[in-house]
């Protein structure tokens, strides 16, 4: 029968602590990269007392603490690492070289262990995690439970596969609990810069959840291992499906997995759910879009409005004093023009006729309105081409150029496709 690991986080009340360790509890967003608090909660040991200790009994066949990466392996920042009062490893391992472990050498006999560590303070606080500890197998503890990647449970899609997954690949997991958290591991890439790489989870029925994940490996930090990138909201406690998909690729920041925690009823603290930006991929319908009101006038839309009527008014009289003045001077000519035809009056010794001439003064023609259409998408931008776009009601806006002249922009086109993507 195949035994998992146990993972029991540092404010359990079954890790007994000496004098002068303070809890901490962390927020997500203020965590320190290369070093995620698995729940983010530590016990700090900062030094009030020269040494303290921790001491966790249980029932299994191998065990592990964590620490902080600070944590010297010199045997100064650890004084002791023993299980049942025999010494066992302080180490690093290679793919968490973020955090330090005081774990067994070997496999214990099946049964009863207590686990002891003494710690001394050095030139920084000491940071403790938690424990993960191998049960017995006669031995049945309701806790929260930890999957490796090569664990048979969880079905990779397509099989085989793992620990890393490739575009549009994915695994599934059916378990009992309440939540789980996803850690992985991420290496330094020096070729180039990874854009960030899109997933998406579901949980039983709901809807799909959309998140993204980014590579915090840096020069500095070559190698992140244990590095949390979700942690589900809580459900009922029960049995329940969950499934992931990456939508990366090889170019953006890679999935391998480190290792998925359970949560169930042992938490002792209320996780808090992460990334924060979990989004349901839905898209707006149409009518929902329609639905929308639209943009209010502001004051300022409406003094526009005001002098676009005043400036249509003075050009309406304007264009009517011109045809009017047409009119009358037509008129006079043609009167003119028929004096000059001979008349039949034999009273009328000579006539002289002189003929109506224009003035060579211009008229009075205003010169041609620097009033332009423009059309553009942003009202708050100069636009600099013509364009014939779909009526759309939004707020008019009379812009002065360098040159003082008006330029008035027309709505913003309603671009259907874009809304919809």
């Amino acid at each position: 029968m195949q035994k998992r690991q146990l993972f029991v986080d540092d404010n359990d009340t079954a890790i007994e602590y000496g004098a002068g360790w303070t809890f901490q509890s962390l927020e997500p967003a203020n965590e320190d990269v290369s070093f995620t608090p698995l729940y983010d909660t530590l016990h700090v040991f900062p030094g009030t007392y020269l040494r303290s200790n921790i001491s966790f009994t249980f029932n299994g066949t191998a065990v592990g603490a964590f620490f902080g990466p600070n944590v010297p392996l010199d045997g100064h920042g650890i004084t002791a690492c023993m299980v049942d009062g025999v010494q066992q490893q302080v180490l690093k391992s290679e793919d968490s070289p973020n955090r330090v472990t005081c774990a067994t050498n070997n496999t214990l006999a099946d049964g009863t262990h207590k686990l002891f560590i003494e710690v001394a303070l050095e030139d920084m606080p000491i940071l403790f995690d938690g424990i993960q500890y191998i049960q017995s197998i006669d031995y049945n503890a309701l806790g929260d439970v930890v999957y490796l990647p090569e664990d048979g449970e969880i079905r990779w899609l397509p099989s085989p596969g793992g620990p890393a997954l490739l575009l549009k690949e994915s695994f599934e997991l059916d378990f009992i609990g309440n939540s789980l958290s996803i850690y992985t591991l991420f290496t330094y890439n020096s070729s180039e810069s990874q854009p960030a790489s899109n997933m998406t989870y579901t949980i039983d029925d709901d809807p799909p959840q959309n998140f993204t994940i980014a590579n915090p490996a840096s020069i500095v930090n070559d190698v992140v291992g244990a590095f949390r990138i979700l942690q589900t909201p809580s459900y009922p406690l029960g049995q329940h499906h969950f499934h992931l998909v990456f939508h990366g690729s090889n170019e953006s920041a890679p999935f391998v997995l480190d290792q998925i925690i359970i949560q169930n009823s042992t938490s002792h603290v209320s996780l808090q759910s992460f990334p924060t930006t979990l989004s349901a991929l839905t898209q707006p319908t149409t009518s929902a879009m329609s639905a929308q009101p639209p943009h209010p006038t502001t004051p300022e839309g409406s003094t526009d409005v005001h002098r676009q009527s005043h400036l249509a008014i003075g050009i309406g009289i304007s264009a009517g004093i011109i045809v009017a003045f047409l009119l009358i001077s037509g008129r006079i000519w043609y009167h003119r023009r028929k004096q000059r035809a001979p008349v039949d009056h034999t009273d009328v010794v000579e006539v002289v006729v002189r003929p109506f001439a224009l003035s060579n003064r211009p008229l009075n023609i205003p010169e041609k309105s620097s009033l332009f259409l423009q059309s553009g998408r942003n009202l708050d931008h100069q636009v600099l081409s013509l364009a014939t776009r779909p009526i759309a009601v939004v707020d008019h806006r009379v812009i002065q150029d360098e040159s003082n002249s008006t330029v008035m922009t027309a709505p913003p086109a309603y671009d259907d496709t874009q809304e919809a993507s």
